[in-house]
């Protein structure tokens, strides 16, 4: 029997199976009944309570509507469409069951459909959205996807490719360049693909939040009649925008202006600029460092600076006796205290008049399409290294070097090559001229695998030492960063030969990310002298320009402990502060390790000069350099020289 009874009166019942999910899509269900009407009746049964009705099926209808009346959209009075059943418990739950399970949902293709016959009967997007009860982005994801080319679309229909693939074909509205895709595909079985049909229909294109985009502006690009595509399946507000070589053009002329500003304020001599997201190393590793002058300080700042250090010298005594109580107190005021010491103490004056025409930097994007400058100035004329142990140094050959442990011998050529191996996987060109060389030198039996330290062997290297003896360097780190960001969709450990054919058809950036990889892999262990020795490897780092001191600092474990006290004291003095040695002359081995991995970490207190000494600091035989490099003045290549009055325009593809 079907009665109309008021809201108020109906609640859910114990009896109904939907214990899950039961508030998802309340809101689309909502906007559907308001717009046309309770469809199907609620199932009820009489409640204990006189003129009360339990929902046993039709739970999220009685949800939306109770929505609707809490909104005003209804009347709190108003009364539903019931049917009235006087049936049992275990009968309840069978209906119940029975309405939630035997319901097929609308296939996306018939959704498509139905939306683009309402719109060419004349309704509008706003119409169909109130009608369905759905969100207006939800009616043109699916009006693009009913305007798919008719082959692709009756693909969806047929259950022949999914709706992600045909979501991927769907960005853009292009017939021919829907076609042309899924004929390219089709031919190798590769119209499911999502990730392929994405690579092949947005070849041309760019996202609009691409950092060139951001920073050209959608006003400047469509004012020079570039053409965007509203990118219906991703983020809100995201579009592809089709003319990449007008972003090109138009960021390469902004920056070229903001890049001339740039310098003019900071009265650089000269400055390179780049559309990418950051620098090259290779780039900035043509140039020296240059570091502004000292500022002197005066007597009561020098006085201040000694205040400074014998109060968080007392409060680090007073941290060795804190309880936890009073720990993070003591901990911050020594944090306040070194930040005030090296306001005073390292402060810089502006470029000497001198230097201005040699100095300058580079400028890129960040990844908001913001201009940001490179950390470091740089300077193109060649400087001699005020640091005794910088990548420049003028050691004396005759000062006695550490004797190192065999362990940790061993250690440093694993960590110096794993610095080699990030860099190689970050030179595709560079990973293929190896890869080539090393295997016509195998066929001309010119020289062999350890005269190279090249070896295409990459799960045994035959490494010094076990990985479980060898704790992970930096580098390794990062390169496994590396690794987890290859594209590896093409592979299938059962399908050899499918993932062959996937390989083949994969983009030549992936394949050449993956060849820069393996390389990387296929290094040996090696050192700048000592049994590890090998100028073949020597001859690389120097070709890329590698500082060993970005990426290994000396610890406590991959260092000092494998060193003689008296040599950690002397590394130290070596600095030169022999105070900074003199303070740890009486204390035990350990302690001395401790503390000098905290001053190679630059985390110790010491003078800035000091400070930056200890942080450009390596053992010689972590270097990648020649005999006798470090005492040259390496020159810059001619063609990076740039008069004080140019700009050296560089620009790198967004």
């Amino acid at each position: 029997m079907t009665s109309m009874i008021q809201i108020e009166k109906l609640s859910i019942s114990e009896n109904n199976v939907r214990k899950s999910n039961a508030e998802d899509s309340i809101d689309e269900l909502a906007a559907n009944i308001a717009a046309n009407g309770l469809i199907q009746n609620l199932q009820v049964t009489a409640s204990k309570k006189k003129g009360h009705y339990q929902v046993f099926a039709g739970g999220r209808r009685l949800r939306a509507i109770t929505q609707l009346v809490k909104n005003g959209t209804l009347p709190k009075k108003y009364e539903v469409a019931c049917d009235v059943r006087d049936i049992d418990q275990e009968a309840q739950k069978d209906l119940s069951l029975s309405e939630n399970t035997m319901r097929i949902a609308m296939t996306a293709a018939d959704e498509c459909k139905a939306f683009s016959e309402m719109i060419q009967s004349g309704k509008n997007e706003e119409d169909v959205a109130a009608r369905y009860g759905c969100d207006l982005r939800h009616v043109r994801m699916r009006l693009r996807l009913g305007n798919l080319e008719p082959t692709i679309f009756e693909a969806l229909r047929g259950g022949y490719i999914s709706i992600e693939s045909a979501k991927s074909y769907g960005l853009t509205g292009d017939h021919s360049q829907q076609l042309s895709a899924w004929t390219k595909l089709s031919e190798g079985g590769y119209q499911n693909n999502t990730n392929m049909i994405r690579r092949t229909i947005l070849d041309d294109s760019i996202p609009s939040t691409n950092a060139a985009a951001l920073y050209v502006g959608e006003k400047a690009y469509l004012a020079a009649g570039g053409r965007i595509e509203a990118d219906l399946f991703a983020k809100e507000d995201q579009s592809q925008w089709l003319d990449p070589h007008i972003v090109e053009k138009l960021a390469d002329e902004k920056m070229q202006q903001d890049a001339k500003k740039f310098r003019a304020q900071n009265g650089f001599g000269w400055i390179r600029y780049g559309l990418s997201t950051y620098v090259d190393y290779n780039e900035t590793g043509k140039f020296q460092h240059y570091s502004l002058p000292k500022i002197e300080l005066t007597e009561e700042e020098e006085t201040e600076c000694e205040q400074i250090k014998e109060q968080i010298q007392a409060l680090y005594a007073a941290l060795e006796e804190a309880n936890d109580d009073n720990e993070n107190d003591i901990s911050s005021q020594i944090d306040t205290l070194e930040k005030k010491y090296s306001a005073i103490k390292d402060r810089r004056g502006p470029i000497p008049d001198e230097d201005k025409e040699f100095i300058g930097t580079f400028v890129h994007l960040n990844q908001n399409g913001e201009l940001t400058s490179h950390h470091c100035l740089l300077s193109n004329k060649p400087l001699k290294s005020k640091s005794r142990n910088g990548d420049n140094a003028t050691d004396n050959e005759n000062d006695e070097k550490p004797v190192h442990s065999r362990k940790i011998t061993e250690l440093m050529a694993m960590a110096r090559r794993d610095i080699l191996a990030l860099h190689i996987a970050q030179d595709s060109q560079l990973a293929l001229d190896l890869v080539i060389f090393k295997m016509i030198l195998a066929q001309l039996s010119y020289t062999d695998g350890h005269a190279t330290g090249l070896t295409l062997a990459f799960r045994d290297k035959n490494d010094p030492l076990s990985h479980q003896a060898a704790p992970q360097t930096d580098a390794e780190k990062q390169r496994d960063v590396i690794l987890s960001q290859l594209n590896a969709d093409w592979y299938s450990a059962s399908d050899l030969t499918g993932s062959f054919d996937r390989f083949r058809e994969a983009d030549p950036a992936d394949k050449a990310a993956w060849l820069a990889y393996m390389m990387s892999s296929g290094l040996t262990a090696s050192l700048n002298s000592d049994q590890f020795s090998n100028r073949f490897m020597n001859h690389i780092g120097n070709i890329i320009g590698i500082n060993s001191a970005h990426h290994w600092r000396p610890t406590k474990e991959n260092y000092f402990n494998g060193l003689r006290k008296d040599s950690i004291i002397k590394i130290i003095a070596d600095l030169g502060d022999p105070t900074l040695a003199a303070r740890y002359a009486s204390s035990k081995k350990s302690e001395i390790a401790e503390a000098a991995e905290k001053i190679f970490a630059g985390t110790t207190l010491v003078d800035p000069e000091i400070k930056e000494a200890a942080l450009s600091w390596v053992p010689e035989e972590l270097r990648f350099e020649t005999n006798g490099a470090g005492d040259k003045e390496s020159p810059v290549p001619e063609q990076d020289e740039i008069e004080s009055d140019e700009i050296q325009a560089e620009t790198e593809t967004a």
